[in-house]
């Protein structure tokens, strides 16, 4: 138990060392990127499943 007690307070030691103004999702995200789909199979076929029935939310690149 020692060993986690230590990693512990090195772990909170280093939390406390982060900035203040360090939230994380700061810089907006780039809208050409935010609900595009990429198909990256190389396959005969693509493979379908419940993860990809149904509309997609964006475009497919």
């Amino acid at each position: 138990m020692t060993r986690e007690v230590a990693h512990f307070q090195q772990f909170t030691a280093a939390l406390n060392e982060l900035p203040v103004n360090f939230p994380p999702g700061q810089l907006p995200g780039d809208d050409r990127f935010q609900n595009v789909a990429f198909n990256m199979s190389n396959g005969t076929g693509d493979a379908r499943g419940p993860w990809n029935q149904g509309q997609a939310r964006g475009p497919r690149a």
